[in-house]
């Protein structure tokens, strides 16, 4: 079982498996950005291949490591799952976002009025 991490411990762990993986996940990251460039699929594209970063570094770091292939044709049977989790989370933001500026013109004019 993995113990708890002090935050240089964190640091340096990630420093290292960085390091280790600088290609790939630079490489991975590059094409990624450039997809945000396509509409609806590029974003879709975009969440999948960061859930490819992030699922190569978690086996990384599990010492169960996975082939970029095999993780690629996992998370790419699920490319609009993604897309639709991050349209959701994007909505919540915004509704917490505008619940929290009705909330904030409430309080002014319930203290002014006081």
């Amino acid at each position: 079982m993995l113990q708890p991490l002090s935050i240089g411990n964190v640091i340096n762990v990630s420093i290292k498996l960085y390091r280790s993986h600088f290609k790939l996940y630079s490489t991975l990251s590059i094409i990624a950005h450039l997809w945000l460039l396509v509409p609806i699929y590029g974003w879709a594209k975009f969440s999948a291949i960061c859930a490819i970063i992030s699922r190569l570094t978690f086996s990384e770091l599990s010492v169960q490591p996975e082939s970029t292939n095999f993780v690629r044709s996992q998370v790419n049977r699920r490319i609009w799952q993604f897309l639709t989790a991050s349209i959701l989370v994007g909505l919540m933001l915004l509704a917490t976002i505008i619940l929290s500026i009705i909330l904030f013109f409430v309080a002014a004019v319930l203290l002014t009025g006081v």
